[in-house]
């Protein structure tokens, strides 16, 4: 049971480049939990909470600028691509007027302050583009 998959490109630290493919415990690792429009309802809602559970640790969550559109995760060219997009009646700039955001939290911090796992956990199944995002436990690694 796992509620964020993690492979060796997420850690953190040499320890956890080490240990990742050797089952090591309490391993450092950047965890992405949801995209959001920037200012809308959840962002608000993010922050409020990452306020209320880590005030002080901004070394273990961030924010980074997202897209929606996923051309990194398909191989073609800009023409195939467009034929794909227009084929499935997706039109990019209907979604460029908005900006998004990326909360990316530490394997640590979430050790630290399970309430806060928890709750991110939560956020995730609304928010996360990950296929493997409902909660099941607080267990972080999966194999």
């Amino acid at each position: 049971l796992c509620v964020w998959r993690v492979n060796k490109e997420d850690c953190l630290d040499a320890t956890c480049k080490t240990m990742h493919d050797r089952g090591g415990q309490n391993l450092t690792y950047s965890l992405p939990v949801a995209i959001f429009q920037r200012n809308g309802d959840l962002h608000r809602r993010i922050q409020k909470l990452m306020q209320q559970h880590a005030p002080n640790d901004r070394s273990g969550w961030k924010l980074e600028e997202s897209e929606l559109d996923d051309s990194e995760e398909h191989e073609e060219s800009p023409t195939t691509r467009k034929q794909r997009l227009d084929q499935l009646g997706i039109n990019l700039a209907v979604f460029s007027a908005d900006k998004y955001l990326e909360l990316i939290v530490k394997s640590k911090l979430l050790r630290e302050k399970p309430q806060l796992a928890n709750e991110l956990a939560t956020i995730r199944t609304l928010a996360s583009r990950d296929h493997h995002r409902y909660p099941v436990d607080n267990i972080i690694r999966c194999f």
